[in-house]
């Protein structure tokens, strides 16, 4: 894609540690999007910002095949449960960038609105 390695500026660790409740699912970090399409799509995307001189904010979720009720479900929250937890790592990134480790009242306010932490997604 370019002359320089493309990678998304997001904590794969505090992301995982950020991701709860899918202890019986295999959910983990990979360094490797897969192959054809998968590959493409995650470093096209990547490539694109990068043209741009935006943040290279980017991820890319391999989903199980199983396409029963539960497999359905249990995939559907895992996936809301990891935008949350990458939104909330880029927060905790802005907060430390600006010296602040506590989040304001509005902030927290927003959190209650958005029902962060009842399957729901914060903004």
């Amino acid at each position: 894609m370019g002359s320089q390695a493309e990678e998304t500026p997001f904590d794969d660790n505090e992301i995982t540690v950020l991701v709860t409740g899918f202890a019986e699912t295999d959910l983990r970090v990979s360094e490797d999007a897969g192959r054809y399409l998968c590959d493409y799509i995650y470093y096209t995307s990547l490539s694109h910002l990068a043209r741009r001189g935006e943040e290279k904010r980017v991820v890319f979720l391999h989903v199980p095949v199983e396409a029963d009720e539960t497999h359905i479900k249990t995939g559907v929250e895992a996936t809301i449960e990891l935008i949350r937890a990458i939104v909330e790592s880029g927060m905790l990134k802005r907060m430390a960038e600006k010296g602040r480790e506590v989040r304001t009242e509005e902030e927290e306010g927003m959190r209650r609105v958005h029902g962060v932490g009842e399957g729901k997604v914060e903004v």
